[in-house]
C-alpha cells in the first residue's frame, strides 16, 4: 500500500484536480491523508468540495483540521480552537462565509486531533501544525522548532505536518521530521504542487506541475500579491507587479533547453536538476526576471538570462 499525504490546498481546485489524476494513475492500493487548510487565499471553488468527497470515499481519506479551517469553524460557532489570528485568516472568514453551507458538507469528515498511524515498522504522528500546538506550530526546514519545543518528542516517533508550505525531510537522533509542503500554494520558490509519498518505509517529497494559467485566470480579481504566487511559488520583491505574456519567447527558450515547461506568464527550465523561472514584468516598460532559489536577476533581454542559466552566472 502507498500512503500519500498532502496539505494546504487553499481553494486551489486545479492543483487538486491534477493530484487526483495522478492518484488514479497509481496501480498500488492507496491510503490518503489531508493535513488541512481546505480554504483560504484563493477564490472559493465549489468543485473542490465535490472532489474531496470523492477522494474520501475512494481512498478512505483522513482530514486533519488546518488553521484556516479552524478559524472559519470558530466563526460559525462550531469549534473553539485557539487561533493565532492574522489578516489572512480574517480574509478567509470574510471571503468564504457566503459558501459556508457547501464547506460544511466536509465538517463531519474532519479530525480535530492529531493522527497516530503505523506504516510497516514506522510510527508517525500527523497534524497540520506540529507537536505542542497541532494547528499553530510552524515547522521550518531550519529545525528551529526543535529548540523551542523543548525536545518534547517521543522516542522513535516520526512527525509529519504542513502549515508552513515549505517541504523537508530531516532526521534528528531517533526522530524523523517531515513537512509535506503545500499542494495548493507552495512558498519555497517552487510553484509545483507538493506532497509526500510513503512506499514501504521509503519517504519521498513529490513535485508536479498543474495548469497554473487556469488558476490565475480563475483568480483574476485578486491582487497581485496573492495571484502572482501561483507562478512564483512564494514571495518576491517583484510580486506586486503585473506579469506579461511570454508566448513570443517560448520558441527561443525551447530551442536551447530540452526540459522546459511553458505557461502563459512563466517559463520553467529544469537544467542540471535545478528549477529556473523566467517571467516578464511590467517594470519601467518591461523587464525579464530570472528566479532561482532565493536569487532574482532583472534584465532588459531574455538572452542575458539564458546565458546566466547555461554558464551558471548566478
Amino acid at each position: 500500500m502507498r500512503h500519500i499525504i498532502f496539505s494546504d490546498l487553499h481553494n486551489n481546485y486545479f492543483a487538486l484536480r491534477e493530484f487526483y489524476k495522478y492518484l488514479l494513475s497509481i496501480s498500488d492500493e492507496i491510503k490518503l491523508y489531508f493535513l488541512g487548510d481546505i480554504i483560504g487565499y484563493y477564490k472559493f471553488d465549489v468543485r473542490i468540495i465535490e472532489l474531496l468527497k470523492v477522494m474520501i470515499n475512494k481512498w478512505n481519506m483522513d482530514i486533519c483540521i488546518g488553521n484556516h479551517d479552524a478559524a472559519f469553524f470558530n466563526h460559525l460557532g462550531l469549534t473553539e480552537f485557539k487561533i493565532k489570528f492574522s489578516n489572512s485568516l480574517n480574509e478567509t472568514i470574510k471571503s468564504n462565509y457566503k459558501h459556508k453551507k457547501k464547506i460544511m458538507e466536509l465538517f463531519s469528515n474532519i479530525n480535530f486531533n492529531q493522527l497516530d498511524i503505523k506504516i510497516n515498522t514506522m510510527h508517525y504522528t500527523l497534524s497540520h501544525g506540529g507537536i505542542s500546538d497541532i494547528i499553530n506550530d510552524y515547522f521550518y526546514p531550519d529545525l528551529s522548532f526543535i529548540k523551542w519545543s523543548n525536545y518534547k518528542f517521543r522516542s522513535g516517533m516520526n512527525y509529519i505536518c504542513g502549515h508552513t508550505h515549505r517541504p523537508f525531510i530531516k532526521t534528528v537522533k531517533d526522530n524523523i521530521f517531515i513537512n509535506v509542503g503545500s499542494l495548493g500554494m507552495p512558498r519555497d520558490g517552487d510553484p509545483r504542487m507538493c506532497f509526500l509519498e510513503i512506499n514501504n518505509n521509503n519517504l519521498q517529497i513529490m513535485r508536479r506541475f498543474y495548469n497554473m494559467d487556469l488558476l490565475y485566470d480563475y483568480n483574476f480579481n485578486l491582487n497581485n500579491n496573492i495571484r502572482n504566487r501561483i507562478y512564483m511559488g512564494g514571495n518576491s520583491k517583484y510580486i506586486h507587479l503585473n506579469l506579461l505574456s511570454l508566448n513570443e519567447e517560448k520558441i527561443y527558450v525551447e530551442s536551447i533547453f530540452n526540459n522546459v515547461f511553458f505557461f502563459d506568464r512563466c517559463i520553467y527550465v529544469i537544467y542540471k536538476n535545478c528549477l529556473f523561472q523566467i517571467l516578464k514584468l511590467a517594470y519601467n516598460g518591461k523587464k525579464y526576471l530570472l528566479r532561482f532559489q532565493a536569487q532574482e536577476i532583472l534584465s532588459n533581454n531574455i538572452q542575458n538570462l539564458i546565458r546566466r542559466i547555461k554558464y551558471e552566472m548566478l
